[in-house]
């Protein structure tokens, strides 16, 4: 047996003798105090394990406890979490009224996206024909803006409420050498002063030139002193054309020369040559495609249209080759290329001016 189990034994043995012992006052024998003595050492490891036991049962209560606390505290943060998310939900349905995102993008992209899908099916069709393209450039003449747009009611309240706010800006010490003084507002001076108070300011003859020229009012188109605020474009009506606007001088491309050259030849054929023209590119900022319905020696049409800005000069009537011309803003040429073709070839002209 093992030594504890002898031990054991051994204590049994020494409480019975203990029992058997004679009367008080009589010594017990030294083997018996021995055998007593080995019993309790034996007995004490094995108490002390008992209350090991217990210490791990204690223990794994309260990390139970623990965990349980934990689960209720994270479903409680989910719950706060969700309720959170759903409250920001319903003030973003307030503050953005349910108005879509992107709206001129999302019209443009459903225009395009055709457009480009019908010009690359026709390329593709061509090159399966094994038939060549006959190219063409349109020259888009340019009038560039003469003043500033005008501006937005927004605007207009951030620069009289910046001109006012000038007047109590941050003072810096003198010998930093770039400080600025701000008006004097004992003696009445002020930055904040709206356009009719500066009007009032100017010299005695001196008046501004009107926003809003002769031309707008009397509606004449065939001079470029008109929608100084806009763009406008050189548009021309051929003479072969039955009224119809073409809207821009076009010719076809010859093989020896390039699609700026041909532009430029186009200009001048239809308009004269006393137009002074910048180029600022040689690149086409649009193509369009035209298939011909009948079998010929090319497929069909490629327009390019080439941007040219006009620099100088104007319209020569006496070399003019086409029976009419003006110039016309990009709502304008629109509604009249609406007016002749429909809706669906006007988006061209919309987006590309």
């Amino acid at each position: 047996a093992a030594p504890s189990s002898r031990l054991l034994v051994q204590a049994a043995a020494a409480r019975t003798v203990v029992r058997g012992a004679p009367a008080a006052g009589h010594l017990r024998p030294p083997s018996t105090v021995r055998l007593l003595s080995a019993a309790s050492a034996a007995a004490a490891p094995k108490k002390k394990k008992k209350n090991a036991k217990s210490d791990i049962s204690d223990a794994s209560s309260a990390k139970d406890t623990s965990y349980a606390a934990l689960k209720v505290q994270a479903k409680e943060r989910r719950r706060i979490t969700y309720q959170n998310h759903q409250d920001r939900i319903d003030r973003l349905r307030t503050r953005r009224s349910a108005s879509p995102k992107s709206p001129k993008r999302d019209e443009f992209r459903s225009w395009f996206d055709q457009y480009r899908t019908r010009n690359e099916t026709m390329d593709r069709k061509a090159r399966q024909a094994g038939l060549p393209w006959k190219v063409r450039v349109c020259a888009v003449v340019e009038r560039l803006p003469v003043i500033l747009p005008d501006r937005e009611e927004w605007e207009t309240n951030y620069e009289e409420l910046s001109a006012y706010l000038q007047q109590f800006g941050r003072e810096y010490p003198k010998e930093l050498g770039f400080t600025k003084e701000g008006p004097n507002l004992e003696a009445g001076e002020r930055f904040d002063l709206s356009y009719d108070e500066i009007v009032e300011m100017l010299p005695d003859g001196f008046k501004p030139a009107p926003r809003e020229t002769e031309a707008d009012a009397s509606g004449d188109i065939k001079t470029r002193d008109r929608k100084l605020k806009e763009r406008i474009y050189l548009t021309v009506q051929g003479k072969d054309s039955n009224g119809a606007w073409a809207p821009f001088p076009s010719t076809y491309v010859n093989e020896e020369e390039t699609i700026l050259d041909a532009a430029k030849r186009a200009v001048a054929h239809a308009v004269g040559s006393k137009l002074l023209l910048y180029c600022p590119s040689n690149a086409p900022m649009a193509v369009d495609m035209y298939a011909y319905k009948e079998k010929k020696d090319h497929f069909g049409i490629k327009t390019f249209f080439l941007k040219v800005q006009w620099d100088d000069g104007d319209v020569d009537a006496r070399a003019m080759k086409v029976d009419d011309f003006g110039w016309l803003a990009r709502d304008e040429v629109v509604e009249r290329i609406k007016e002749q073709r429909g809706e669906v070839p006007s988006k061209l002209y919309h987006y590309l001016l």
